[in-house]
């Protein structure tokens, strides 16, 4: 008979440490699996529609705070406001409240509102037989304030969405985190903005309001 010993290996506290913390790791990056952000990605005015939706440094439009919390340059506009509404095709309407003003030297606070609505929508069965129907909306409070100091400036913005669809509805929590650099004699601004940080499905109610399960 041929007996095998298998050996033993030692308990290292250090690797067992790396191990819990790559594992951690390893479970964090099945987060952020939320995509109904993109539905309120649409442009706040005619002005950043034609800039192509993605400004950051427009200097007297308060809907760029939705963008770049940290836009806050020494212009004289101790408060600023913007309101937006559309009726846009298919019955679909969408709109956007910003208001911000300046509490002390260099520091401005800021809020805003977001909407879009899909209206009534006709449900149907596989087969392609109608069933009633269904609505879709959407809409992200904001709220924010920056810091300028010397030629730079930093904001944050916390910020509140929820999406109904059919009776689903989810909401979501985020930060977005930006800051910009004012040239002291061009006509130059740089702004860096980070969106969508840590989105939190902080709500996810399922309605069911099909007449087959009532």
């Amino acid at each position: 008979m041929i007996k095998t010993q298998i050996p033993r290996r030692k308990y290292d506290p250090e690797k067992a440490s790396d191990t819990i913390i790559l594992t951690l790791i390893s479970y964090t990056g099945f987060g952020q699996q939320v995509d109904q952000t993109q539905m309120l990605l649409f442009p706040s005015s005619a002005r950043d529609t034609g800039l192509g939706s993605r400004t950051l440094t427009t200097t007297d439009d308060a809907s760029v705070w939705f963008r770049n919390p940290s836009m806050n340059n020494d212009s004289s506009q101790i408060r600023m406001a913007h309101l937006t509404y559309g009726d846009y095709l298919a019955d679909i309407k969408y709109g956007t409240l910003a208001y911000g003003q300046e509490i002390s030297k260099g520091i401005k606070v800021w809020g805003g509102f977001q909407f879009l609505d899909y209206g009534s929508l006709e449900r149907t069965t596989n087969t392609g037989i109608t069933d009633g129907e269904f609505s879709s909306s959407a809409f992200r409070i904001s709220a924010g304030a920056s810091h300028k100091i010397g030629l730079f400036s930093l904001g944050m913005n916390i910020n509140y969405e929820s999406f109904n669809f059919d009776g689903y509805s989810e909401g979501i929590a985020y930060l977005d985190i930006s800051g910009t650099y004012f040239h002291p004699e061009k006509d130059l601004t740089a702004a860096l903005s980070i969106q969508q940080i840590g989105k939190l499905v902080v709500m996810h109610l399922i309605m069911m309001s099909h007449s087959e399960y009532q």
